[in-house]
């Protein structure tokens, strides 16, 4: 038999040629071979207008051909079990004295080894060609020399394991005789690359059949080319050269011009390739939009080029989605990806230790994983409270035993500092939350005594996750070698593969298609998007290894006499090939994705944009050149009058101003106490309002500072002189409550700083008469001239000292530092000293002075006055400025009051509290009337 190798650029009708054979050969002897196993839409197309109607060529992937010449299943060993045998004999000290202990303990170790020794396997290299190698690598490379005698014995072991490696299964399909090969032509088209045991299992199937294989012949491809495989493997083959692109090819002269062209010193025209700027994956999808709609392009004529059809990938067409593009794409993401896998990787933790940390990670992953609620008998998916709110400080609790002290909080105000923050006294959701992960704590118990793999596979059989079945078998696999638990379970999630369509139903004619530049093949279309030339991402920086470190890995390549496991000019050359393939479908115009910000761009990129002339530099600052207002547009939306008016806009800094239900200001909750939150940030004193914050709450700083507060009550009134006794007695009082010892030590350590802080009020106090937690009346007025009392507040200041002649000095104690106190004073955001003497200058009383003092740092900050502390922090105000500041507070009271709330995302409270950005807010949830305006206690 022959082959015959068919050989020319890009285009150039490789493809073409390939059909002509097929249809010429006799129905049923040929066979073709493509990377993916499958005829493209295009590809079946292109067949039956090329010769009519008819019955199509058989394809097969190249491992379904080699699988069809094994006399017996292949029952590979995989790197995942190599990995795990591996792994156990590294902890049974087989690496123990050699150059590899220090690292022997490392998983990484273990899959490193197993990969080095599949490879050697997969490149036919036996025990004979690496002693050889280690002979030769003696002198010059000792600790080389070394690590190959560890690698040649960890594969002795692995071969003596009775498992069959991909090398050797290889190995007997390119020995099997030609009653194993029921095609008499092989026609291989379309890949970039064969491993040297491949070939020789096709240089074994071209004595009995003849074998017809496609290479692109293209300098830029280097000495790892498909090519340079091809012609050392098959010297004698036949060889037949088509030297230009196909005069038949849909391809604008321009285009076939940038085809030869790019990635080689020759400059392009301007304008020959076109850019797109993006800051990461979901930014890229819409800037891919931007430009398609700039373009008035149907996003039917383009395809978008991708390196791995993975995560990254699957972010982008989603992000395509929301700016209205329709897309068609087929991703593989890793199962631990998956929310069947992360309910999965829960469970696994979950069956190693029943913690309510553990039992609550699951929870929180049913609503994501499972079916509609009630589906197979199970509790409803989704809990009444959010379940990570509830993890409190009870984390490695039994489960059980957590789940009973939440249900104490149904009787009791506090259970272990934890406290219920629901507004009705009842607590209905407690009551539903607590029989809801009762109900769900019945379902996860697994059998008692069931080992750890029993348990996970009993807990899988009942949540009906027919999705991991693989990820079960796998254990089960490796469990029959060496035990195993959750460690890997993750191995094996993140081992697998889920795939996720986008776009099943999407019109073909109409949609954006993703296509994986490496392993896919796509039809020609009038623009190809090229995205992810990144620097490490494409070209693919070599994987590094643990045991071999790249310049051990060329030595050892040498010592080989070139042969490289590792293939580093076979993968260098097929990263080209992949990117001159996706050029190369671009009938039209090649447009690439810019990477901005902290992507940093391919070399190639340097060199296409020093071909066409433009500033890469200049390129990269233009991140915000892209941009789609307004998502999700819908399909049919690209060329409307409204969105044309759209771009026509300019692009502004988004609105942070909501707007709100109206309500009188009595019905909004408003307290001195927060009167702070209300100027600094509106909306986030709203979403405080509506109890926007997690169910179950900590409140073990908050009863330090209470029970605090009241010892400091017996402070006021006494002399100067006697306050550094009594203030010792009430801080060690205020210790000695402390719930635990624990609790105690922290608040003795604290007491140094609270009697300091305490010592510096006493400075002040020694010539005037101070009174405690004195009851105030607050009036805030309108904003308008005659507008009277927008709302009456009742408020409580920790002390207030008074003097001979009348006048009044506020002080307000804080259990923290006060430098965020001093923040709100420079900004104009401070309103509960403000509001204090307010009260006091309704009553005709004049205020001195007001500030706050800090019980953990011992500093002051508030109103400079004349009984003022000296150091008030850098430029505070003056306590003349205190009605201004109360008129800011009634206009912010008016303006929630009339329905608008803004928030400053860079300075404002929401970021700090983990309030998620609400656009729009539900009316029914601002039901937010109460009878009292008495601060909450």
């Amino acid at each position: 038999m022959a082959v015959v190798l068919i050989i020319g650029p890009h285009q150039s009708g490789k493809t073409r040629r390939v059909w002509s054979l097929l249809h010429e050969a006799p129905l049923g002897s040929a066979v073709l071979v493509t990377p993916g196993g499958i005829l493209l839409r295009e590809q079946v197309i292109g067949w039956h207008a090329a010769f009519g109607a008819g019955p199509l060529p058989v394809a097969l992937s190249l491992e379904a051909l080699f699988a069809s010449l094994a006399t017996a299943p292949v029952a590979p060993l995989t790197t995942r079990i190599a990995a795990h045998l591996v792994r156990r004999w590294c902890a049974e000290g087989a690496l123990e004295g050699s150059v590899l202990a220090p690292i022997a303990h490392y998983r990484a170790t273990a899959a490193d080894l197993a990969d080095t020794c599949l490879r050697f396997d997969s490149h036919r290299l036996g025990e004979d060609e690496l002693d050889l190698a280690r002979r030769t690598l003696g002198r010059s490379a000792p600790r080389l020399a070394r690590k190959v005698d560890i690698i040649t014995q960890i594969g002795r072991r692995l071969v003596a394991s009775g498992l069959r490696s991909r090398g050797r299964s290889l190995g007997e399909a390119a020995s099997q005789s030609d009653a194993a090969v029921p095609w008499t032509t092989v026609v291989i088209d379309d890949l970039i690359s064969l491993s040297p045991a491949e070939l020789q299992v096709l240089r074994s199937l071209a004595r009995h059949a003849t074998l017809v294989i496609t290479a692109v012949a293209d300098a830029r491809l280097q000495r790892g080319s498909l090519l340079s495989s091809l012609r050392a493997t098959f010297p004698e083959a036949a060889e037949e050269h088509l030297t230009t692109v196909n005069a038949q090819a849909p391809h604008a002269p321009a285009q076939r011009s940038v085809l030869a062209q790019v990635l080689t010193e020759q400059p392009l025209p301007a304008g020959a390739i076109d850019f797109y700027h993006y800051r990461d994956d979901a930014h890229g999808g819409r800037a891919i939009a931007a430009w398609l709609r700039r373009q008035a392009l149907d996003p039917g004529q383009a395809t978008l080029y991708l390196r791995v059809m993975g995560e990254r990938g699957l972010a982008m067409a989603d992000s395509l989605a929301a700016a209205g593009v329709p897309v068609r794409g087929s991703f593989t993401i890793p199962l631990g990806a998956t929310a069947s896998g992360g309910l999965v990787l829960a469970l696994g933790a979950w069956c190693e230790q029943p913690s309510w940390e553990h039992f609550l990670a699951v929870c929180e992953r049913v609503a994501l994983a499972l079916p509609e609620a009630g589906a197979g008998g199970l509790p409803p998916r989704v809990a009444p409270t959010p379940v990570r709110h509830l993890r409190g400080s009870w984390a490695q609790l039994a489960a059980s035993a957590a789940l009973e002290r939440l249900a104490l909080l149904q009787v009791e105000a506090l259970c272990d500092t934890q406290e219920w923050q629901e507004r009705d006294h009842a607590k209905p959701w407690l009551q539903a939350t607590v029989a809801w992960l009762r109900d769900w704590l019945q379902v996860l118990t697994p059998s008692p005594q069931a080992s750890w793999l029993a348990a996970l596979q009993e807990l899988c059989r009942r949540l009906a996750l027919d999705a991991i079945e693989d990820v079960l078998v796998d254990l089960n696999e490796l469990q029959g070698h060496a035990p195993v638990g959750p460690t890997e379970l993750r191995d094996q999630l993140a081992l697998g593969s889920a795939t996720v369509v986008r776009g099943a139903d999407a019109d073909p004619a109409t949609a954006l298609l993703l296509v994986d530049a490496v392993r896919g093949r796509s039809e020609a279309r009038a623009v190809a998007l090229v995205h992810g030339l990144e620097h490490g991402q494409w070209p693919a920086s070599p994987r590094r290894g643990v045991c071999l470190n790249p310049d051990e890995r060329r030595t050892l390549a040498f010592a080989l006499d070139g042969r490289d496991p590792w293939d580093e000019a076979g993968q260098a050359s097929g990263e080209i090939a992949s990117f001159l393939a996706a050029v190369a479908r671009a009938t039209r115009l090649v447009v690439l994705g810019m990477p901005c910000g902290e992507r940093v761009p391919s070399p190639w990129l340097g060199g296409l944009c020093a071909q066409l002339g433009v500033d890469l530099v200049a390129e990269r600052a233009r991140s915000a050149a892209e941009a789609v207002p307004g998502a999700p547009l819908g399909p049919a939306d690209s060329q409307g009058a409204h969105e044309q008016a759209l771009w026509g806009q300019a692009v502004r800094r988004p609105s942070f101003r909501f707007q709100l239900p109206v309500r009188p200001a009595q019905e909004l909750q408003v307290t001195a106490s927060r009167l702070n939150d209300l100027l600094h940030d509106p909306f986030a004193f709203v979403l405080t309002t509506l109890r926007v914050t997690p169910a179950l709450d900590s409140v073990q700083r908050r009863l330090d500072g209470q029970e605090l507060h009241e010892q400091l009550r017996h402070l006021a009134g006494h002399p100067a002189a006697a306050w550094a006794a009594r203030a010792a007695e009430l801080v060690e009082a205020w210790i000695g409550q402390a719930a635990d010892p624990l609790g105690a030590v922290m608040r003795r350590r604290h007491s140094q700083q609270v009697l300091a802080a305490l010592a510096a009020e006493a400075e002040l106090v020694h010539d005037c008469e101070s009174r405690a937690e004195q009851r105030l009346v607050i009036p805030i007025p309108h904003p308008d001239p005659g507008g009277g009392v927008l709302l009456t507040l009742r408020g409580t200041a920790d002390r207030i000292d008074s003097w001979a002649d009348g006048t009044k000095r506020i002080v307000d104690y804080k259990f923290a530092s006060v430098t965020g106190y001093r923040h709100l004073l420079r900004q104009g955001h401070e309103g509960q000293l403000a509001a204090y003497a307010a009260a006091l200058v309704s009553q005709g009383i004049t205020v001195t002075s007001a500030h706050y003092r800090g019980l953990l740092d011992g500093d002051a900050g508030g109103y400079r006055g004349a009984s003022s502390p000296e150091q008030l922090g850098k430029e505070p105000p003056s306590i003349d400025q205190l009605g201004e500041r109360l008129a800011l507070i009634g206009q912010a009271i008016l303006a929630i009051s009339q329905g608008e709330a803004f928030t400053d995302p860079a300075d404002g409270l929401c970021e700090a509290r983990d309030f998620a950005p609400l656009a729009r807010l539900d009316e029914a949830r601002l039901e937010t009337h109460v009878t009292e305006t008495e601060e909450e206690p």
